[in-house]
C-alpha cells in the first residue's frame, strides 16, 4: 500500500485517479480549489481512504498550509501526481497576458512548487516519484491555446531536466502526455481518439 498525493482531484482525470488508487487499496490525499466537490469525493471513497485539502496550486500560502495538514496527519507521500491544470483561453484573434500568466502559474509553476516542497523529503528517504500529467500540446502548439501549450511544453521539458539531475538520487520523474480527454476543455474535441477520464487515468 502506498500513499498517493494528487493535485486537481475535483473532476476529470484527477478524480478518476483518486478513485482507482483507493480501489486498489492505497491511501490518497487530494487537493482542489472547490470544497463541495472534495466533500462529495470524500463521502464516496471514505474518510479513512481519502483525505483532502482545499488548495489553489498558484497560492504558496495554501500549499504550505496543505503540507502542514499532511504532516499533522502523518501522511508521507510515496508518489506525487501533478495533475492540476486550467485553460481559460478561447479561440479568438487576441489574447491577454493576465490570462496566460494565470495558466503558467497553475499548470507549470503550480507543479514546480510541489516539487520544491517535497523534494527534500524524497532526498532524505532516497526514493519517491513525481508524475506530471502533461499533454500532446507539449510537442506542438495549438492556435486556440497559446498559454496552455506553452505551459505543458515547459512542464515536460522541466521534467526531462529534473529526471537527469536526480537520476542517481533514487527519485523518479515521470511525464504522461495525454491526448484529448472527454472532460473540461477536451469535451468539445472532435478527435476520433478522444478517451474517457477513466481510461486516461488507467
Amino acid at each position: 500500500m502506498s500513499n498517493i498525493f494528487i493535485t486537481g482531484v475535483s473532476s476529470g482525470v484527477g478524480r478518476e485517479l483518486a478513485k482507482k488508487y483507493v480501489a486498489s487499496g492505497h491511501k490518497v490525499w487530494g487537493i482542489a480549489r472547490r470544497r463541495p466537490e472534495l466533500q462529495v469525493l470524500s463521502e464516496e471513497l471514505g474518510k479513512n481512504n481519502f483525505f483532502y485539502s482545499v488548495c489553489d496550486v498558484s497560492n504558496q500560502d495554501e500549499i504550505e498550509n496543505t503540507k502542514f495538514e499532511m504532516d499533522n496527519n502523518n501522511f508521507k507521500p510515496d508518489i506525487i501526481i501533478l495533475n492540476a491544470g486550467i485553460n481559460p483561453e478561447a479561440n479568438k484573434n487576441s489574447f491577454t497576458l493576465d490570462e496566460i500568466e494565470g495558466v503558467i502559474q497553475t499548470n507549470y509553476l503550480g507543479a514546480l512548487r510541489w516539487i520544491k516542497i517535497f523534494i527534500p523529503f524524497f532526498l532524505e528517504r532516497k526514493k519517491g516519484q513525481f508524475a506530471a500529467i502533461s499533454s500532446l500540446n507539449a510537442y506542438r502548439g495549438d492556435s486556440r491555446w497559446i498559454g496552455y501549450s506553452a505551459s505543458k511544453s515547459a512542464l515536460s521539458r522541466s521534467f526531462e531536466s529534473l529526471r537527469g539531475r536526480y537520476a542517481d538520487k533514487g527519485i523518479v520523474f515521470t511525464t504522461i502526455h495525454l491526448g484529448a480527454v472527454d472532460t473540461g476543455m477536451g469535451a468539445n474535441s472532435s478527435s476520433p481518439f478522444k478517451i474517457s477520464p477513466s481510461k486516461a487515468a488507467s
